[in-house]
Order: structure tokens, then C-alpha cells, then sequence
């Protein structure tokens, strides 16, 4: 059992994050489902027995180890559940269990610590690839289930391989009509929204589009000998004009490659030179570009320990405010622990993007990723009092921070204050008292009654506020 727990730890990353209750909703798992992902996890595994010796030898040596397996499948689960906070623990059970061929377990540890943690890039590609596997295409509840795998996926760090995967599963098996290709262009559509504007990675999405709607294009041209109806002849029309709005738009963006993109635009319209318009365009973006192409040039030759500080200049080079978040997302995937990148991030969105539904978002998994930083949870409170969110947001975010984000006496007493004063802040306009002196408000009576609370819980914890 030690030397599978010595294996399982040289494979295993990450920090203990933030705890969310998860409702067992696992479903029955087939044979056929097992064995696959056994036969997977086999060919993958560095977990493998050597060959050689008899067949009894060997046998008892893999009922040896589908034992130790067992019991170290039991024991990882207990340390989930005693310490769900144990990130560890969480990546060592979801390797047993795949390595094992427990589906079942597989799937609820990996449940779990979704709903737990931010899961990396590599993590979530593993897990949906897996069901991919195993999936029924022809069966809409489980495309479904995947379709729900990548919305999460999308959602924890910016990822550009994630969308293109995601795209790809979207992908109808035949090219035959709009209808067929809404869905997937809708994707196509979020992606760019979410990571088009990467300068060193978005140029594949951009390309993956155009190559998608060029390949439908080809759908349309008429057979040999075909009579080209008036319909057929405006529908195609209609992709030719999609197809070049598409390559207009990419060119509005600074991407490192954007001079093929040219170049490949003026061979799907046969021309030599490119249009006035769209070579201004072209120009303009191709001057942003250059002037980020050092920082660009710097991150991709830099070692872990420099991008940081590159990524700092980098954001603050930058005046576009879309620009500025997707940089900070881009620094966030390798620095998601960085207590210094959440303020700064943060602090952008609260005070100069000031858009509640992004920054609101942004506090939530800043507290995903660092948990235990007080920090994080008084600037979510201020958030959320900024953008005036209801109490009882405000209240659900005092007692997840009173759970999970106080280490110390001194902290219980920092948030019982930031909750306090938010309370008494939102009281400033109302009076106090009417004429007779009595209480004028609920809210008064509230706040009174939450003093008595705070005070007694930091007697009971010997917590004083120098």
C-alpha cells in the first residue's frame, strides 16, 4: 500500500480549494462501460505488472493487487471525506479509480471535485474524453451529459484547447443545412466571445470557424450539369458573404499568423489585392499587434518563474478593457494561487469595468481558488455591497467565509467588522429611532441583534480586535 500511495503522489498537483455539498445523482454503469474504460486505463497506466513467471504466480499476484487497490480505494475516499478540503487526496482517488476501472467512483470523485475546485485543463480533457468513450451518440441524454461536462469545463480557467474540443464534439456528422450547423456555430460564436482575442492562440479557433463555414460553402456549389435554381444560387450567396464576414472580423483582430489570414483571403475571393477597406482594417489591427508582439515574444521564451512579472507589464501596456480581462484570465491559468493577481484582477472589475455580472463572477472564483485568504472573502462582501446585492447574498457569503475562510481569532474578528459595517452602511439614509425613541426599523432591530450575535461568538473564541 505504500509503494501505490508513492506512485499515486508522483502524479498528483494542486492545493486544497474551496467546498461546495454535492447531491449523489451517479447513475448504474454497465459492463460494457466498465470494460472499456479498463481496457483504457490499462493501455495508459505506469501501474502495470511486469510479465514473466507462471500463470499461478501471475494470477495471485493481480488478485494481490486488485486487492491493495481496493483497499486503497476505501482509504482515499475517507480522506475525501474527512477532509474535503484535501485536494490531494481528490486527484490520487480519481487516479486509482481510473486506473481501476471503477467507473462508478470514478465518476463521483470527479463529481465532487468539480464541485469543489476549479479543475485544470488536463483534468476536465481526461474526464470528458473518457465519457466521450463510452458515450451513446444516438442517445440525446448522453450528449447531452457531455454537452453539461464542457460548460463547466469552459468556465473554470480560459482555455482555448477546451472550446476547439468542445466545438469539435459539437460538429453535426453531415454539413447539409443552417440548421444542421446552428449549433455548433453557436458555440463557435461564445468561443470567440470567451478566448478570440488570445494573440498567440486565437487565430486556430478563427481559423477552425472559417474552415467550417468554407466547408459548407463547398456544399453548395451546383454538380456537374446541375441547373442552378434561384434558391440554391441566393443560399449560396448568402455562405459566400458569411464566409468573408467571418475573415473580415478575424482580420479586426491582432493574432499572431494574421498575414496567412490575409493571404488566404485574397484566394478565396480571387483577387490579387485585397479590398481597400479590409486592407485599412488589416493594417490597423496589424499595427496593435506589433505593438504586443514583444510581451507575446517574451511570455513564449520565458520560464515560469519570469512570465509572471511579463504578464503584470503586459496588462498594464494594455488600455482595451476586453483585452485587459482575457490577459489577466491568461495569467490566472498558470498563477491561480497568486493572492497579488486576484487583487489586481478584482480591483479592474469592481472599480473600472464596473459591470456586476463579470466582477460578481470573478470574486466567486477567486474564492474557489484561495479559499483560505480572508482577503478574498472581505472584497467579495464589499462586491457584492458595491454592485447591491440582496442581504441574503450578502449573508451567504459572510457564513461560507466564516467557514472556510478564517484561520485565526483575528480573522472571525475582521469579518464580523466588514459585515457589521456593510449592515450599518446600508442604514445611513434611514433614521434611527422615531420621536418617541423607539426603534423605527426592522433593519435597526436586525443590525442591534447581530451586534449581540458577533460580540458573543468572539467571546466564545477569545477573539479581540487591537
Amino acid at each position: 500500500m505504500a509503494d501505490l500511495e508513492e506512485e499515486l503522489n508522483g502524479d498528483s498537483s494542486g492545493d486544497s480549494r474551496d467546498s461546495i455539498d454535492v447531491d449523489d445523482d451517479s447513475e448504474d454503469i454497465t459492463d460494457e462501460q466498465n470494460a472499456t474504460l479498463t481496457t483504457q486505463a490499462d493501455d495508459e497506466s505506469d501501474m502495470d505488472a511486469d510479465s514473466g513467471g507462471d500463470e499461478d504466480e501471475d494470477e495471485g499476484e493481480e488478485e494481490r493487487d486488485e486487492e491493495q487497490d481496493a483497499r486503497m480505494l476505501a482509504h482515499l475516499q475517507q480522506q475525501v471525506a474527512n477532509n474535503p478540503y484535501d485536494y490531494e487526496s481528490h486527484v490520487q482517488l480519481i487516479k486509482l479509480a481510473r486506473i481501476s476501472g471503477e467507473l462508478e467512483i470514478l465518476r463521483m470523485a470527479r463529481q465532487r471535485m468539480s464541485e469543489l475546485f476549479p479543475l485544470a485543463e488536463d483534468l476536465w480533457r481526461t474526464w470528458i474524453d473518457d465519457e466521450i468513450k463510452i458515450h451513446n451518440k444516438e442517445n440525446a441524454a448522453d450528449v447531452e451529459k457531455i454537452k453539461a461536462l464542457y460548460e463547466k469545463a469552459v468556465l473554470d480557467y480560459l482555455s482555448v484547447d477546451l472550446w476547439l474540443d468542445y466545438i469539435i464534439f459539437s460538429m453535426p456528422d453531415v454539413f447539409d443545412s443552417d440548421e444542421a450547423l446552428a449549433p455548433v456555430r453557436a458555440v463557435f460564436e461564445r468561443a470567440i466571445t470567451a478566448v478570440g482575442l488570445h494573440v498567440a492562440k486565437g487565430g486556430e479557433l478563427w481559423d477552425s470557424y472559417r474552415e467550417t463555414e468554407q466547408g459548407y460553402l463547398s456544399t453548395l456549389l451546383p454538380a456537374v450539369g446541375e441547373i442552378q435554381t434561384k434558391e440554391k444560387l441566393a443560399k449560396y450567396e448568402k455562405q459566400v458573404e458569411r464566409v468573408r464576414d467571418i475573415f473580415r472580423r478575424q482580420l479586426s483582430v491582432p493574432l499572431i499568423g494574421m498575414e496567412n489570414t490575409r493571404e488566404e483571403f485574397k484566394t478565396f475571393t480571387g483577387q490579387e489585392e485585397v479590398e481597400l477597406p479590409i486592407q485599412k482594417l488589416y493594417e490597423k489591427t496589424k499595427k496593435k499587434l506589433d505593438d504586443v508582439l514583444p510581451y507575446e515574444e517574451k511570455l513564449s521564451s520565458a520560464t515560469d518563474g519570469e512570465k509572471f512579472g511579463i504578464f503584470v507589464s503586459y496588462i498594464d501596456h494594455e488600455k482595451d478593457p476586453a483585452r485587459i480581462i482575457l490577459l489577466y484570465e491568461r495569467a490566472l491559468v498558470p498563477y491561480c494561487l497568486s493572492l497579488d493577481l486576484w487583487n489586481r484582477y478584482l480591483d479592474f472589475l469592481d472599480r473600472q469595468l464596473k459591470i456586476s455580472s463579470v466582477a460578481l463572477a470573478a470574486h466567486e472564483r477567486s474564492i474557489r481558488n484561495i479559499p483560505w485568504t480572508l482577503e478574498l472573502w472581505l472584497s467579495y462582501l464589499h462586491a457584492v455591497e458595491l454592485f447591491k446585492q440582496d442581504e441574503g447574498v450578502v449573508k451567504g457569503i459572510f457564513d461560507r467565509a466564516y467557514r472556510n475562510g478564517c484561520t485565526l481569532p483575528s480573522h472571525f474578528v475582521e469579518l464580523w467588522l466588514a459585515y457589521l459595517s456593510g449592515m450599518k452602511r446600508q442604514l445611513s439614509t434611514k433614521p434611527v429611532t422615531n420621536e418617541g425613541g423607539i426603534s423605527a426599523s426592522p433593519e435597526v432591530d436586525a443590525l442591534r441583534s447581530m451586534f449581540g450575535v458577533a460580540v458573543a461568538d468572539l467571546e466564545s473564541k477569545g477573539a479581540r480586535h487591537n
